[in-house]
């Protein structure tokens, strides 16, 4: 009899290991499924992306962390253009809603030496010319006048005074800082940055304000509007609030 029920007792116990393994690996293989649809969403979000601004061109992962698709950060893709010529970038995406590409530019290092022998050599001209100038205003009649410097701050706005120049800030300066940016916030709970014209960017408790990052002047007023769009179909919610100020949110 003692035997009998010894027997009964295994065999349930069994049974119920059985059971908890089988949900176990039903939830295992769910969110095997999950994860895969996420990563095939990403994928068709990255195609849309290169498509709209490469035609014809085609792309493979190099590099993606196993839970890329769960946790998200950042990996790393090779672009075939129609051409042949490759390039590569890297995937910034944050979970539930963020996802950017960033160029990976690459420079031969003799080029790059090159390039900094030229600056430097350019530098010592201008060094010797402003040399020159200082000893002929010197010696100049008082009656001349002389011409007044630029300001640097007016040489910055005037560098960013054309549609190209803005792109290209957007995409150097503010869409390259944004990825690890809003990621950190958002690891914070937080989901929302204030942008000022002077380009700080800050977030807020209350009436306090806790600066995040500083992004240098931002161009003219009269291309923000642009700006927003970039930042709309990079997939945050951006707009210009009565405070003329950036707003971006992403939850």
């Amino acid at each position: 009899m003692q035997t009998q029920i010894v027997a009964a007792v295994v065999f349930v116990l069994g049974l119920i290991l059985v059971v908890c393994w089988d949900k176990r690996q039903k939830k295992r293989a769910e969110a095997a499924r999950e994860e895969k649809r996420v990563l095939q969403g990403i994928e068709a979000r990255i195609s849309e992306q290169l498509y709209d601004a490469y035609e014809g061109s085609r792309w493979r992962w190099v590099s993606k962390a196993t839970d890329f698709a769960k946790v998200g950060g950042t990996a790393r893709i090779e672009v075939i253009h129609l051409c042949g010529t490759k390039q590569f970038m890297d995937v910034c995406f944050l979970v539930g809603s963020h996802l950017t590409l960033q160029v990976i530019n690459a420079t031969d290092l003799s080029e790059a030496k090159a390039a900094a022998e030229a600056v430097k050599a350019e530098r010592s001209v201008d060094a010797d010319a402003s040399s020159d100038n200082s000893a002929e205003s010197v010696s100049a009649p008082a009656s001349e006048p002389m011409a007044a410097a630029k300001p640097l701050a007016v040489e910055k706005a005037a560098a960013l005074s054309d549609d190209e120049s803005v792109r290209k800030w957007y995409e150097i300066v503010l869409s390259s800082a944004l990825g690890g940016l809003v990621k950190g916030l958002n690891a914070k709970g937080e989901l929302s940055l204030y942008i000022d014209c002077d380009g700080k960017a800050y977030t807020e408790e209350g009436t306090e304000r806790i600066e995040a990052h500083s992004f240098g002047k931002l161009p003219d007023i009269a291309f923000w509007e642009q700006i927003v769009g970039w930042l709309s179909y990079d997939g945050y919610r951006a707009e210009i609030d009565r405070d003329d100020r950036l707003f971006l949110s992403w939850a």
